[in-house]
């Protein structure tokens, strides 16, 4: 619907991390790679419907990383009406070098601002890369944060972490034990997500070895108020077979009952086509059972699933596929969204495949769904409407007369070169808001990051067809830092472990290549371009 939300320059990368409101009026964009605020600090933005204006208005200022290299923006999440922004920045050196850090901003109608609430939510330790992923709740006072890095079990087994907000003492509290994975290597936290009360928790670990090597799981965990610790619910979900990667991303619905696990790298439709499946939770037998068949990538090397997300009810999902040669040309990637059909239990596309608008965009990388299922945000971080690779995110509406998907406004472009915008997107639960992160946008220092915010009214019915126009509106913002949701932690990419610690965010650095090892792709989203 609307015409692309472009990074704001080249090399942005805008759209690497997408999330949108319950009714996918509003919507959150990160870019990752943005330097507003110095050379790849990063940034997120958040954009809002205008349906007289019919465009897209960005709700305050950009929210910048808060120094070089925190790469802010690389997960995002609103809450979902819109006026809660989680942001994650996973090279924030407050605790250590690349500890990582989230911080949670709150929407000032008044001052037309982003306030921070509370303190910044900081990693354990160096290197943990806490806030590569971060998933709030409905009404935005719960936080899960992922630290992929972390070594509490093992090294860089991976944990994630709840907190809860204090609204009297107006600080994050943690909410039971760190959730550790179960061992050395697993990554665990790589990708996390909320139930919209707060109470269950998915997170995925895709280096886990438990039906092979590096096939990954996904486990979920409820919370018990009585005993205040959180309780694994049923047994793991493991990856098909080795080298799956399952886990990558993870989306539950609104009541915890559903979960949707991207698996990039599975070769059911060949080498590397990927694919997503879908589980509902059986309270009889206490298991997770999976509903339909695996939803496979179109073609090898696809990657499909490297990104899900969920309707609120679990019956509508979208998976992007950042490698699909399908549409405009090689890499362009694509989106495509299903619906559970009950009669027959199958998952059904609706509507084609929501294509990059070029080869090398990477579109796909990040997706996010409205709460009805019927707007959808797609970062695609190598687009260069702003600049080479400056991203950008773009917004759908399903048009159910004449059975499409219609853009809903312009693009909308990361700020510069390199900025990777679009990195995280997350729309609010109606739709009307979104946040967009940019993690290497310099506005606060290289690599700092930053996040923008966008509003839109609710959508109309039917979804209208003329073309849109995005506006930037200014707005005073408060200064903030983003980075990971995911994902890329909703990683659809590879990880590859030769660097040392030593080097800081390059002690795991992501890379793509094929499982067997052989190098077939250069490109590295998790690391600057090259000069």
């Amino acid at each position: 619907r609307g015409d692309d939300i472009d990074g704001e320059a080249a090399y942005d990368y805008s759209g690497y991390s997408v999330s949108l409101s319950a009714d996918g009026a509003t919507l959150a964009v990160g870019a990752h790679y943005n330097d507003g605020a110095g050379s790849y600090a990063g940034h997120a933005r958040v954009f809002a419907w205008d349906p007289v204006e019919e465009t897209w208005v960005q709700r305050g200022d950009d929210i910048d990383g808060e120094d070089a290299d925190d790469q802010s923006g690389g997960s995002v999440s609103l809450s979902a009406d819109g006026t809660t922004l989680a942001v994650g920045a996973r090279g924030n050196d407050g605790a250590g070098d690349s500890a990582g850090h989230a911080r949670v901003f709150a929407w000032d109608s008044d001052d037309e601002t982003w306030v921070q609430r509370g303190d910044d939510i900081d990693g354990e330790a160096a290197y943990d890369q806490s806030g590569g992923s971060v998933s709030l709740s409905a009404d935005g006072t719960t936080l899960a944060v992922g630290a992929s890095g972390n070594d509490g079990a093992g090294s860089s087994a991976g944990h994630a972490r709840v907190f809860a907000w204090d609204s009297d003492d107006e600080t994050w509290k943690q909410r039971g034990d760190d959730i550790d994975g179960e061992a050395a290597y697993d990554d665990s936290g790589v990708s996390v997500s909320l139930s919209a009360d707060g109470t269950t928790l998915a997170v995925g670990a895709v280096y886990n070895g438990g039906a092979g090597s590096y096939a990954g799981h996904a486990r979920v965990f409820a919370w018990d108020p009585v005993e205040e610790t959180w309780v694994q619910r049923g047994d793991d979900i493991d990856g098909e077979a080795a080298y799956d990667w399952s886990g990558v991303s993870v989306s539950l619905s609104a009541d915890g009952t559903m979960l949707a696990v991207g698996a990039p790298y599975n070769g059911g439709a060949g080498s590397n086509a990927g694919h997503a499946r879908v589980f509902a939770w059986d309270s009889v037998e206490e298991t997770w059972v999976q509903r339909g068949d695996d939803i496979d990538g179109e073609a090898a090397d696809d990657q499909s699933g490297g990104s899900v997300s969920l309707s609120a009810d679990g019956t509508a999902l979208a998976v992007g596929a950042l490698f699909n040669d399908g549409g405009p040309g090689s890499d362009a990637g694509h989106a495509r969204v299903f619906a559970w059909h009950s009669d027959d239990e199958t998952w059904v596309q609706r509507g084609d495949d929501i294509d990059g608008e070029a080869a090398g965009d990477l579109s796909g990388y990040s997706v996010s769904l409205s709460a009805d299922g019927t707007a959808l945000a797609v970062g695609a971080i190598y687009n260069d409407g702003g600049g080479n690779n400056a991203g950008h995110a773009r917004v759908f509406a399903w048009d159910s007369v004449d059975e499409t998907w219609v853009q809903r406004g312009d693009d909308i472009d990361g700020e510069d070169a390199d900025d990777q915008s679009g990195i995280s997107v997350s729309l609010s639960a109606d739709g009307t808001t979104l946040a967009v992160g940019a993690r290497y946008n310099g506005g606060g220092g290289n690599s700092a990051g930053s996040t923008r915010v966008y509003t839109i009214a609710p959508l109309l019915t039917p979804a209208p067809t003329t073309a849109l126009a995005w506006r930037h509106h200014c707005a005073t913002f408060a200064h903030c830092s983003v980075c990971s949701t995911h994902s890329d932690d909703r990683a659809q990419l590879t990880q590859t472990r030769s660097a040392p610690a030593s080097q800081g965010l390059d002690s795991y650095s992501m890379a793509v290549h094929s499982v067997q090892g052989e190098q077939t792709r250069s490109l590295d989203p998790e690391q600057p371009p090259a000069s």
